[in-house]
Parts: C-alpha cells; structure tokens; sequence
C-alpha cells in the first residue's frame, strides 16, 4: 500500500488537550466512589498507594512516549503491541481495549447515578443515567474540540474537590 495515498488524521488537539483527555479517560469519578472506604480500611494509608501508582503512570507514560517515536503513526496500544509483540496478541488488546471502551463509560454514567441518587433521592437513579448519556453524546458529537475543553473544565473541578474531602479522610 503506498503511504501518501492512506488516509490521516488531522492533529487537531494540543498536547494540553491530549494530557486532559488521557486523564478523563482514567475515569477519575471512580476515585470518589472509592476514596472514602479506602482510606478508612487502610487507616490513611490510600494517599501512598497513590503515590505507588503514580510512579507507575510515570513509566507507562514513558513507554508510550518511546513507542509513539519508534512507531510515530501508530495511535493506540493495539498497534504498538501488534508491531512489537506480536500480531495475535495486538489482536488481544485491540479487542481489550474496545471492552474498556464500552463499559468505562457504563461505570462512570453509574456511579454518577448512584450519587445523584443519593442527593436528590426523589428522583430515580435511571434519569441521572439517562441524562448523563444525553450530555455526554451532545459534547461528542459538538466534536473534539469541545469536547477537549470540558475536559478540562471537568479535570479542574476533580482535583480541587479531592484536595478540599482529603484532609477529612486523614489519621487523627
């Protein structure tokens, strides 16, 4: 196949925006659904545990910075996996990643139900659901662009959140 015949993306997304993604997509609403029971099974421990993940967020991170040089018109684990492992085990994660892709969204758009549920217990967990998926497939279908900046709205709200129930959850 010649190469200036295939088709390509246009790069439309600064590395801000690429950075913000890649932190939404790690479903950050999972941590508030967490945080509470595990720092207290752990006596304050969690905070470490995170700490451990991060260093390990920082390798994977590496490695794919690596693999996007030896591979620069690759985009995703599939391809780096399929062209330096194997092809049958690319397939693997190709197929991996599309259940990720499926049920993080289904997760997240429940945890969400549960607690709004919670706040507003009047009204059924099924329409905090339902008007998650609505907002959500609005913002896509604005396009990346927009989508990009939620994003970043959205990572701005989660940590300032974090940063203010944190000190609550700490050893006395």
């Amino acid at each position: 196949m010649n190469d200036t015949n295939s088709p390509t993306l246009k790069r439309s997304l600064s590395l801000k925006h690429v950075v913000f993604f890649g932190l939404a997509f790690m479903a950050p609403t999972t941590l508030f659904s967490t945080y509470g029971v595990a720092a207290h099974s752990t006596n304050g421990m969690i905070s470490t545990a995170y700490i451990v993940a991060l260093f390990v967020m920082l390798f994977t991170a590496y490695s794919y910075a690596q693999l996007v040089k030896a591979y620069p018109n690759a985009g995703a684990a599939y391809t780096f996996t399929q062209k330096s492992l194997s092809p049958h085990i690319g397939f693997i994660i190709g197929w991996t990643i599309i259940l990720d892709y499926m049920f993080s969204p289904m997760i997240s758009a429940l945890l969400l139900g549960i607690a709004m549920r919670a706040y507003f217990p009047s009204i059924p967990m099924y329409i905090w659901i339902i008007l998650f998926i609505l907002i959500i497939t609005v913002i896509n279908i604005l396009g990346i662009k927009v989508a990009a900046k939620v994003n970043i709205v959205n990572e701005h709200i989660i940590p300032d959140t974090l940063f203010q129930i944190t000190p609550v959850n700490l050893p006395k």
